[in-house]
């Protein structure tokens, strides 16, 4: 396996035709023909994630819920966003990108209560900021996704309360409107969304087993026929000494290609074949927090870099 970098903690990678970046307590930015280290940025608190605004422009978000912009060719920082004073000093935002225009859109957490969400619309050519508070929002948003099916999508759930059933929305943002597309409960736990799939795994069963649900429809959706996910169940330690099987996380999917990246944040990483239900690539790297499928390549984060290796070199 071949090292590429030498990042510490990098747990996601976000990438375009010209770079790959590597997210983690630092982002080092590489040229994504050659694997040469371009840009290695610092001092930035609670780094959790990040997208390409455009092929020069890196936008990172931390914990702090602040959003940065970078322009990658002239190693500078271009814009640090002030946080609205709606939005919450710490907190887990989602963000994407509106395919075709210079607009970001995140969703992050109010002062007032958990399921307080906001809408913030960013133009980063203009630097400008829109913000709105989202209606009918649960504690927990995961993925923000652009389809072309739907456009601006999340999914937002939280517990019932009964202690094993979790309540689900999925909303659709369609300019200065909020609308749910699907709602439901379940006793399986979210692992992922993409936009047309929603991955669910059942924990209680000994190994859980994981499913991914195909969303059918548009202005109503509802759950399809699932595909069985058979990703390795690893053994962690839990409460007391007690050991458990948990699942790895799924960390990257392409819908196109129908198969999804996952890793168990120790030594395991893999490419897995949904569609076709098979495993396609495999790696142990100590420390592996992250992986990707970029042109036939599986990258790994880990603890101690980044880490590439060639398709061919797996089968």
């Amino acid at each position: 396996m071949e090292k590429i970098g030498n990042i510490r903690n990098c747990w996601k990678i976000v990438h375009n035709s010209r770079y790959i970046a590597a997210i983690g307590s630092g982002i080092s930015v590489f040229d994504r023909a050659s694997l040469e280290l371009v840009y290695h940025i610092t001092g930035l608190r609670w780094v959790h994630g990040g997208l390409f605004a455009d092929d020069d422009t890196l936008m990172v978000y931390t914990g702090e819920q602040k959003l940065f912009f970078f322009r990658v060719s002239q190693k500078r920082l271009l814009w640090a966003v002030p946080r609205p004073r709606e939005i919450a000093a710490s907190g887990d935002m989602r963000c994407c990108k509106i395919r075709g225009t210079d607009e970001i859109l995140c969703v992050a957490q109010g002062k007032k209560s958990l399921e307080e969400q906001f809408l913030l619309k960013v133009d980063y050519n203009g630097e400008k900021m829109f913000v709105r508070q989202l209606p009918d929002c649960y504690c927990v948003v995961t993925q923000l996704v652009w389809t072309l099916e739907q456009g601006v999508t999340f999914l937002s759930y939280q517990a019932k309360g009964d202690g094993r059933t979790l309540l689900y929305r999925i909303h659709r943002i369609n300019g200065d409107a909020c609308s749910i597309l699907y709602e439901g409960e379940s006793t399986q736990q979210p692992r992922f969304y993409s936009g047309n799939y929603l991955f669910l795994a059942d924990c209680s069963v000994a190994p859980p087993r994981a499913s991914a649900y195909p969303l059918t429809g548009r202005d109503h959706l509802n759950l399809g026929k699932p595909l069985p996910v058979t990703l390795p169940a690893m053994w962690t330690n839990g409460p007391v000494g007690a050991k458990k099987q948990v699942l790895p996380r799924i960390c990257w999917v392409d819908e196109v290609q129908g198969i999804l990246a996952a890793c168990d944040q120790r030594d395991w990483a893999g490419v897995y074949d949904f569609q076709n239900g098979k495993m396609v690539l495999e790696a142990h790297c100590a420390g592996a927090t992250c992986a990707e499928l970029l042109d036939g390549r599986l990258l790994i984060g880990t603890t101690a870099g980044l880490f590439s290796k060639q398709r061919n070199e797996m089968e």
